[in-house]
C-alpha cells in the first residue's frame, strides 16, 4: 500500500500540470525522441499523503466529493448515519471515527462541519480499528477534510404531514474555517414540532383533543470546536456544546376542568438540559502514536405528569434526574517487534471516569431519593501478529492474529474483564476473511440501577395473556438489584472486491452471541414473561392489567444468531462533453467551473436472525421469539438505498422492508404484516443546474430538497385470528404522522 501511495506521488510530479486540466477528447501531446532519453540524475522525495492511517491496512472503500454530494447531507453527522449500512461491523455496532488519520475525543468535533469541507471518506475494515483502541468488531472511518475551506452554512426547513394535525419547523446557523492543520466551528440549530391528537387521526375509542398521539417538542443545541497544533508534532482539539430539549403532552380528559385550570386534559411535560465539554490531544513518540481525552458531561432530565386523585382531583407527579460524567483516555499504539513474516503491532489503553447520579421522585405523597455514585478504570491491551507474508509462506496469503484483553475495576460491583482471539486471512487481494471469539463482562448502566421512577397513566397495552387491549399505568426506572452480564460470541466475516468489478464490494457476517445475564427492560406484556414476573403485572380482582411495571431486570441467558450481508455498487458517470476548440470551456475545465462528473450508487443490506431466544430464569423455559412467543420477532429486515446525482440535480430513494411474524398465546395468535417503507428526497444543486461556470453567481453552493417519508403511507398491518386489528394496534398508534413532506433550503456562503 505504501508503494503504492509513493508510485503514485511520483506519477503526479512528473505529470505536467496541463495534462491534468485538458480536456478529456484531447490526443496526448507528441514527444521527440531526445524528450525520450534518460536525465543523468533522478531525485524523487516522497512524502506521506494527507490523512493516510497508521499501519497497512488498506481501506476498503474510499468516497470521494461527489458521491459525498450524492447523499445530499447537511452535516457530516447526517453522513456517517446515511453510511451506517456500509459501516457497521460485524456486530451492528457503529465505527471508530478518524479526521486526517487521527482519533478525536468524540464526534462533536468535526460532527457540525459542512460534508463540502471533506476531501474524501475513507471505509476500513475491523482489523484496523485494533490500531486505534476500538474493539475487534467495530470498522474505521477516516474523515479527510481539504486542506483549506471556509463556509457560513444557513439552512431552513419545514416539514408536514399530508394527513394534516402535526408539522414543524427548524434552522441552522454555522461557521466554519480550516487552514492546514488549524480548524474551528460553530453552530446553532432549533427545531419545533407541533403535538398531534387523537382527534386529528381515525382512532376507536379515542379521547379527541384530550390525548395526544404525539407530543409538541422544542430542541435547541449550540456546540462548537477548535483543533490546531500549541506544540511541535502535537495536535489538540477541544469542543464543548449545550443542549435543551422540552415536549408537552396530554394523556387523557380531566374529572372536571376546574380541577386543571381550566383545561380539559390532564398534561405530560418533560424537560431536558444538557452541557459537554472534551479536550483530546495526539502525538507520537518515536514509531508509537498516543492519544489522550478528557470528557465532562452534564445532564439534567425532568418528568412532570398530572394525574387524577378521587381524594383531592389532581396531583402532578414528578421525576428529576442529574447524571455527571468524568472520563479520561490514554491510548497508545505502535510496533513492539519484526519477526519474519512481518511487525508485531500493539495497542494499550487506560481509562479511568467517575459517573454520579442523583434522582428524585415524588409519586403522590411518596418521596424518593437516589444517590449513586461508581469510580472505574479499565485497562485493555490488544496485539496484532502477522503468520504470513511476503517472506513467509507467501502462496498462503496475508493471515494475522489478534487477540486482546482488558480488566475493569469499579467500586460499587466486582472486578470484571474479557479477552479474545481471532484470525484474519486475505488469500488474494480483495479478499478478507476473518473469525474472532470473545468473552467479556458488562456493568450494568448507573441510570439502570438508580433512573426515578416515572409512572405513566392512561397507556394503551395489549395484554397477550388476556388477549385484550387495556388502558393501565407503565412503570419505568431504576432496579438496584442488577448484576453484571456476561457475553459469549463467535464472528466471522468476509469481504470481497473483485478486480474484474472495483465498483462493486460485498460483505458478509455470522454472529453467535450468548449472554448471561442479560439486562434488558420488560419488552412486552406477554404470557410467557407473565409467568416469570408475576409480580411485575398487578392485576384487579377481575385478572385485568392495572400497572406493567417495564424496569430492567437480569434474564438468566440469552441466544441470538445473525447473517448479515451487504452489497455496494457504485458508478461515475461521464461528464457532459464540451465541443471542441470552445475556448470558454477550455477555461472553465482549467479552473473547475465546468460540467461536473455524475455518480450512481446502489446499497443492499439484509439482516436475517437465525436464533432469537431468552430464557428468563435458571432451568426455566425458553421464549422464542422466531416462533412467535414473548411478543414475537421479525425474521427478515432489509434496507435499500439508491442515490443518484447528475447535472446537479440528485435523487435518493431509501427503502426499509421488515418481514411479518406472528406472535402467540393461550387466546389465539396475532399476525404482524411485513411491511416496506419508501423514503424520498429530490434535491438539486442550484448553482450548477442555473449558474454553470459562474462561479460568483448568487445561486452558487445553494440547495433545494424536497423530502418524502413513507411515500406510500405505509403501516404495518396487525391482526387477530378473525382478522380484527386490536386498538392498541391501530394505524394511529403504531405511525401517527404517516406520510410526511420537508422543504429545505441550504445555502453555504
Amino acid at each position: 500500500m505504501r508503494l503504492a501511495h509513493f508510485l503514485l506521488v511520483m506519477f503526479i510530479s512528473l505529470v505536467p500540470g496541463s495534462a491534468w486540466a485538458s480536456d478529456n477528447n484531447r490526443a496526448p501531446e507528441q514527444r521527440s525522441a531526445n524528450d525520450l532519453r534518460p536525465a543523468q540524475e533522478i531525485v524523487v522525495v516522497g512524502e506521506r499523503l494527507r490523512g493516510m492511517t497508521t499501519g497497512d491496512v488498506s481501506p476498503l472503500v474510499e468516497i470521494g466529493e461527489r458521491e459525498i454530494e450524492a447523499y445530499a447531507a447537511d452535516s457530516i453527522s447526517d453522513l456517517l448515519a446515511a453510511l451506517a449500512p456500509r459501516t457497521r461491523g460485524a456486530e451492528a455496532n457503529g465505527p471508530i471515527i478518524l479526521v486526517n488519520g487521527k482519533r478525536i475525543a468524540n464526534l462533536a468535533q468535526v460532527g457540525d462541519l459542512p460534508p463540502e469541507a471533506l476531501l474524501r471518506v475513507e471505509i476500513l475494515p475491523e482489523e484496523a480499528s485494533l490500531l486505534y483502541g476500538a474493539g475487534t468488531d467495530q470498522r474505521v472511518v477516516n474523515l479527510i477534510l481539504r486542506k483549506n475551506f471556509r463556509a457560513v452554512t444557513t439552512i431552513g426547513a419545514a416539514q408536514r404531514a399530508t394527513s394534516g394535525g402535526t408539522g414543524g419547523i427548524g434552522g441552522e446557523f454555522g461557521v466554519a474555517r480550516i487552514a492546514g492543520e488549524g480548524r474551528w466551528n460553530a453552530k446553532a440549530k432549533y427545531f419545533r414540532s407541533d403535538s398531534l391528537f387523537e382527534a386529528d387521526r381515525t382512532v376507536v375509542n379515542g379521547e379527541g383533543t384530550a390525548r395526544t398521539l404525539l407530543p409538541g417538542n422544542e430542541k435547541f443545541d449550540l456546540g462548537g470546536s477548535w483543533s490546531g497544533k500549541m506544540l511541535k508534532g502535537v495536535s489538540f482539539d477541544l469542543s464543548a456544546m449545550v443542549g435543551s430539549t422540552s415536549s408537552q403532552g396530554r394523556i387523557g380528559p380531566s374529572l372536571t376542568p376546574s380541577e386543571t385550570g381550566g383545561r380539559n386534559f390532564l398534561a405530560n411535560r418533560r424537560t431536558g438540559r444538557t452541557a459537554g465539554l472534551s479536550a483530546g490531544a495526539n502525538g507520537a513518540i518515536g514509531a508509537w502514536s498516543w492519544f489522550a481525552s478528557a470528557t465532562f458531561d452534564r445532564a439534567v432530565e425532568q418528568t412532570r405528569i398530572e394525574r387524577k386523585n378521587s381524594n383531592a382531583g389532581v396531583r402532578w407527579d414528578q421525576s428529576r434526574n442529574r447524571t455527571t460524567l468524568l472520563l479520561g483516555t490514554a491510548q497508545f499504539n505502535g510496533p513492539l517487534v519484526a519477526i519474519p513474516a512481518g511487525t508485531i503491532r500493539a495497542n494499550v489503553e487506560l481509562e479511568g471516569g467517575r459517573y454520579i447520579l442523583r434522582s428524585e421522585s415524588m409519586l403522590g405523597l411518596a418521596a424518593d431519593t437516589v444517590r449513586l455514585s461508581r469510580s472505574r478504570a479499565e485497562g485493555s491491551a490488544s496485539l496484532s501478529i502477522p503468520l504470513t507474508g511476503a517472506r513467509v509462506l507467501p502462496s498462503m496469503g496475508r493471515l494475522t492474529a489478534e487477540i486482546e484483553g482488558n480488566i475493569e475495576t469499579l467500586d460499587d460491583l466486582p472486578t470484571i474483564g474479557g479477552y479474545g482471539a481471532g484470525l484474519r486471512w486475505s488469500p488474494i487481494p480483495g479478499i478478507r476473511i476473518g473469525s474472532f471469539w470473545s468473552r467479556k463482562d458488562g456493568a450494568p448502566d448507573i441510570t439502570a440501577l438508580g433512573g426515578s421512577r416515572v409512572i405513566t397513566p392512561e397507556v394503551r397495552i395489549f395484554d397477550f395473556l388476556r388477549g385484550e387491549t387495556v388502558v393501565a399505568e407503565r412503570l419505568d426506572g431504576g432496579n438496584p438489584s442488577l448484576s453484571v452480564e456476561r457475553t459469549k460470541s463467535m464472528r466471522f466475516s468476509l469481504s470481497i472486491m473483485p478486480d474484474a468489478l472495483p465498483d462493486l464490494l460485498f460483505n458478509a457476517s455470522y454472529v453467535r452471541r450468548r449472554i448471561d445475564g442479560l439486562v434488558l427492560p420488560l419488552p412486552a406484556v406477554s404470557q410467557e414473561l407473565a409467568t416469570a414476573f408475576p409480580e411485575r403485572f398487578i392485576r384487579d380482582g377481575s385478572g385485568r392489567l392495572v400497572r406493567f411495571d417495564a424496569r430492567p431486570v437480569n434474564f438468566d441467558q440469552s441466544n441470538l444468531d445473525r447473517l448479515n450481508w451487504t452489497l455496494t455498487w457504485s458508478k461515475q458517470l461521464a461528464a457532459q462533453l464540451r465541443e471542441a476548440g470552445d475556448l470558454r470551456a477550455e477555461i472553465e475545465d482549467k479552473i473547475g467551473a465546468g460540467p461536473r462528473a455524475g455518480t450512481l450508487l446502489f446499497t443492499l443490506d439484509h439482516r436475517i436472525l437465525l436464533r432469537n431466544r431468552l430464557t428468563p430464569f435458571a432451568n426455566g423455559p425458553t421464549i422464542d421469539f422466531l416462533k412467535g412467543a414473548g411478543g414475537g420477532a421479525a425474521r427478515h429486515s432489509v434496507e435499500f438505498s439508491a442515490r443518484l446525482l447528475n447535472n446537479g440535480l440528485g435523487a435518493n430513494l431509501d427503502i426499509n422492508w421488515t418481514s411479518g411474524y406472528r406472535a402467540t398465546s393461550s387466546f389465539g395468535e396475532l399476525r404482524y404484516r411485513d411491511l416496506a417503507r419508501f423514503n424520498l428526497n429530490l434535491f438539486a444543486n442550484v448553482g450548477e443546474v442555473i449558474a454553470k461556470g459562474d462561479r460568483s453567481h448568487w445561486s452558487q453552493r445553494m440547495r433545494i430538497a424536497v423530502e418524502v417519508d413513507n411515500l406510500f403511507n405505509s403501516r404495518q398491518r396487525v391482526v387477530d385470528q378473525a382478522g380484527v386489528t386490536p386498538v392498541a394496534f391501530q394505524h394511529a398508534y403504531q405511525d401517527p404522522v404517516g406520510r410526511s413532506i420537508k422543504l429545505s433550503i441550504r445555502k453555504l456562503f
